[in-house]
C-alpha cells in the first residue's frame, strides 16, 4: 500500500481514473465519432462522453448476487472469461472484481467493500455501474432482479451513530438494456426526523438554499393555517372535494359531489371544490395560501390522489378522506415502495395524515393499509363512486350516443382502446417510449379487422402520440374524454401497469396487456403482486406477440388468479352513499 506525505494511503494501481467530460487524452481512435480510451477500453463521443453497448459480441448472465460478511458475491456464466468492474462515472473510477472458474463451469467475482478503493470504502460519489466491457452485455436472472431490494446492506459504527449503506438499483441504458447500479452513502443518526436539515440533506448549496426558501414558505402556510382556524365561523360545516393533478373534478369526486346535491346536503353543509394542476399551475405563496384558508374552513375534506400540501399541515377537527383514483393495478405506490427511487418519506407524506381511505373490496383493504402507511381498520370498502352507476344501460347507452356525436368515425367499427401508464418516477418527467409502438402494423391490423385504434394516453404525459399522417384515419388520439365513457365503445383495451383494467374488466370484454418493459419496470419500479399470475388477460411482451393475440383473438391468461369485484357494481348500496352515511352522518 502506498502512502502520501500526510500518511494517507493512495489508490491502488488498478484504480483508474479518467475525466468523462473531456476527451481521454491516452485514446485511439475506433470510428469518426468514437474514441477508445487506451486503459480503460471504454468508448468516448467527440465531447467526450462515454458511449455504453454500441456493439454487443459477448454476453454475460448474472445468476445470483449474495453478501459473505463485506464481501458482495456475483455468480455468473460465460462463453469465455470475462472482467466484471464496478465504473463510477463521475469520478472515472474502475474497480475491478476478483473473479475466478468455478467446478460447475460458471464464474465467481467478489468484492470487499471495505477495502475496494485502496484499503477504504468505496466514495459516495453518486453510483457505480457493474460494467464487462463496452461490447459486452449483462442479462439479469429474474431471482436478481425481484430480489434487489432485499441486497441493500447497513453497515453500522460508532454504537450505531453512523451507518455505511450500500443499496443496489437498476438504470435503463440507452438502448433499453438493463444497468446494475451500487450506490454508497455515509449515514449519521438524526436525533430529530421529523426537522429538515437542508445543508446535511442536499449535495449544493444551491439546493440547500432552495430547500430552505422552501421551509420558510411551509412556514408561513402552517402559521396561516392556524390563524385561518382560529378565525373560522361555525355557521355551517364545510365539505371540500380537492384535486391538485387535474383543472376539474372527475371520477370518485365528481360522482360524490353529485350525489351530496342529489341528496340536498347542500342546505345543511357548505360544499366547496378546488381543482388544480399543481404542477402547471403557479404555484407561488399566494395560490398556497389560498389552497389553506379553504382547508382551514373544512370539516371534511375529500382527496382523489397524493397532495403533498397535507403533509405539511397538523389538522385540527378536519377529517381527511382519501378517494384514491385508482381500483388496483400491479405497479408499487406510496409507502409498498418504501425505500425505492421516487418513495415518500417517512414523516414527510400527505399519506399518514388520512383519516380514513375508500377502496373497491374488503380484499383491497390491507393492500392500501400498507400503500398509505395508516392502520387497515382506517380503510372503508364501501366500493369506487364512480362505478356505482357503471352497468346501467341509460347511462351506458347515452354516453355511447354522445361519444359517436363527437368521434363519428368510431361508430360501425371494433374499437381498439390503448391505454398503457406512463413511465418516469415524477408527473414532471412523466413519459411513454413510443418507439415501441410500430404504428404500422397497428394500421395494418386496424385495417384487415375494420378497427380503430383509440390511444388514450396517461394525462401526466404531455407528449402527443406521433401518429404518421397516412394512418390517421385508423389510429387515433382522443384526450379530451373520461376513459370511464371510452369503456362503453371500446371492444378491446390494451393496457400494461395500469389500473384501468380493473373498471374495464366489468364490461367482461378482452383486455391484452402490452408490458414491453416487465422485467425493467418490476425492478425499478416495484410491483406489489405478480403480474403474469394477476394480469386478467394474455400478457405481451414484444409488440409482435401483441399484433398476433389481436389476430388470432388470443386473449386469456391461464395463469390469472385475480378475482376482485368492485362492492359498489354488487349494487350493495351507492358507494357515496356509504361514504355520506359513515364519514359525514356518523350513521
Amino acid at each position: 500500500m502506498k502512502h502520501n506525505k500526510k500518511g494517507q494511503s493512495e489508490p491502488r494501481e488498478y484504480m483508474h481514473k479518467t475525466k468523462a467530460k473531456q476527451k481521454p487524452e491516452d485514446s485511439e481512435q475506433t470510428a469518426d465519432f468514437y474514441k477508445r480510451d487506451a486503459q480503460t477500453g471504454l468508448l468516448y463521443d467527440h465531447d467526450g462522453n462515454l458511449i455504453e453497448n454500441i456493439v454487443y459480441t459477448d454476453e454475460i448472465f448474472v445468476k445470483s448476487i449474495c453478501w459473505h460478511r463485506t464481501h458482495m458475491h456475483i455468480e455468473y456464466t460465460a462463453k469465455k472469461h470475462t472482467q466484471l468492474y464496478l465504473f463510477n462515472r463521475k469520478k472515472g473510477i474502475i474497480i475491478p472484481l476478483e473473479s475466478s472458474l468455478q467446478e460447475n463451469g460458471d464464474y465467481s467475482a467478489h468484492l470487499n467493500f471495505c477495502i475496494a478503493n485502496g484499503g477504504r470504502e468505496l466514495p459516495q460519489n453518486g453510483g457505480y455501474s457493474l460494467f464487462a466491457g463496452d461490447t459486452c452485455k449483462i442479462v439479469y436472472s429474474n431471482e436478481v432482479l425481484h430480489n434487489l431490494e432485499n441486497l441493500a446492506r447497513v453497515f453500522s459504527y460508532q454504537n450505531l451513530k453512523y451507518a455505511y449503506v450500500v443499496v443496489f438499483r437498476i438504470r435503463k441504458n440507452a438502448d433499453d438494456t438493463m444497468r446494475l447500479v451500487v450506490l454508497v452513502r455515509y449515514m449519521m443518526q438524526n436525533l430529530k426526523p421529523q426537522k429538515n436539515r437542508p445543508f446535511l440533506e442536499n449535495q449544493t448549496i444551491f439546493k440547500a438554499l432552495k430547500r430552505i426558501f422552501q421551509n420558510h414558505k411551509e412556514r408561513i402556510c402552517r402559521i396561516f393555517y392556524k390563524i385561518a382556524r382560529g378565525l373560522r365561523k361555525p355557521l355551517h360545516q364545510r365539505i371540500l372535494l380537492m384535486t391538485e393533478n387535474r383543472e376539474e373534478l372527475s371520477g370518485n369526486l365528481k360522482a360524490l359531489h353529485r350525489r351530496l346535491l342529489e341528496q340536498g346536503l347542500d342546505k345543511d353543509f357548505k360544499i366547496m371544490t378546488s381543482a388544480r394542476n399543481s404542477i402547471d399551475y403557479n404555484q407561488n405563496i399566494f395560490s398556497w395560501l389560498k389552497t389553506v384558508f379553504m382547508i382551514a374552513h373544512s370539516e371534511y375534506i375529500f382527496l382523489d390522489d397524493y397532495t403533498p400540501i397535507f403533509a405539511l399541515l397538523n389538522l385540527k377537527n378536519t377529517e381527511l378522506v382519501q378517494l384514491w383514483h385508482a381500483g388496483v393495478g400491479f405497479k408499487c405506490v406510496g409507502y409498498s415502495r418504501f425505500g425505492l427511487p421516487g418513495s415518500p418519506h417517512p414523516y414527510k407524506s400527505c399519506h399518514r395524515h388520512y383519516t380514513y381511505g375508500i377502496v373497491g373490496s374488503e380484499d383491497l383493504r390491507e393492500l392500501y393499509a400498507e400503500v398509505w402507511g395508516i392502520e387497515k381498520d382506517s380503510i372503508i370498502a364501501t366500493g369506487l363512486p364512480r362505478l356505482e352507476h357503471f352497468l346501467d344501460d341509460d347511462i351506458a347507452a347515452a354516453e355511447t350516443q354522445r361519444i359517436y356525436s363527437s368521434y363519428p368515425v368510431l361508430k360501425g367499427n371494433q374499437v381498439v382502446l390503448f391505454a398503457p401508464t406512463f413511465r418516469g418516477a415524477t408527473q414532471q418527467n412523466a413519459y411513454y417510449d413510443y418507439s415501441k409502438i410500430d404504428f404500422e402494423k397497428f394500421y395494418e391490423y386496424a385495417k384487415k379487422s375494420n378497427s380503430i385504434v383509440v390511444f388514450k394516453m396517461h394525462h401526466f404525459i404531455k407528449e402527443e402520440v406521433p401518429i404518421p399522417e397516412e394512418f390517421s384515419d385508423r389510429l387515433v388520439e382522443i384526450k379530451n374524454e373520461d376513459i370511464n365513457s371510452l369503456y362503453y365503445i371500446s371492444d378491446i383495451l390494451i393496457t400494461d401497469y395500469s389500473s384501468c383494467f380493473y373498471d374495464f374488466s366489468l364490461l367482461q370484454r378482452p383486455i391484452l396487456f402490452y408490458a414491453y418493459d416487465k422485467e425493467l419496470y418490476f425492478a425499478s419500479r416495484g410491483m406489489h403482486r405478480s403480474f403474469d399470475e394477476s394480469a386478467p388477460g394474455k400478457v405481451c411482451e414484444t409488440f409482435d406477440s401483441l399484433i398476433d393475440a389481436l389476430d388470432n383473438k388470443d386473449f386469456e391468461n391461464p395463469l390469472c388468479k385475480i378475482n376482485i369485484e368492485d362492492r359498489a357494481v354488487k349494487r350493495q348500496g351507492l358507494a357515496s352513499d356509504i361514504i355520506i352515511d359513515k364519514i359525514i352522518l356518523k350513521k
